[in-house]
């Protein structure tokens, strides 16, 4: 099973260093959930296709922290992990809570490169 949200985002952050040379920023951001997806497979071939919006099945805020650094060349690194819960543990469909005793964080790493950045 493959689960997604689309969201929209408000970061905040600040950036310390020569933003020409290098550079670290860290902040936070308020997204909100506006989409949800949910694909089901069975050996490998999808069964079953979901698609909800501003669903209850994932919480509709969802908090993140971030942090990162870009280089003079162009290069950069970015983690960023959302605290709380993907999918929402109160969602409740026929009587039962599928979410519920699930923890569903999300952590990911970007690594990025500036094209158009000059030296």
């Amino acid at each position: 099973m493959k689960q997604r949200i689309y969201a929209v985002g408000v970061p905040i952050g600040i950036k310390i260093g020569d933003l020409r040379k290098f550079y670290v920023y860290g902040g936070a951001e308020a997204a909100f959930a506006i989409n949800f997806k949910q694909k089901t497979f069975i050996n490998g071939e999808k069964v079953d296709k979901f698609n909800e919006w501003f669903s209850n099945r994932s919480n509709p805020f969802m908090p993140a922290l971030f942090a990162g650094f870009q280089t003079k060349n162009g290069f950069g690194l970015k983690v960023q992990y959302y605290l709380n819960d993907f999918l929402n543990p109160n969602f409740s469909e026929g009587g039962t809570k599928p979410y519920a005793g699930t923890e569903s964080k999300i952590f990911f790493v970007t690594l990025g490169y500036n094209f158009g950045k000059k030296s």
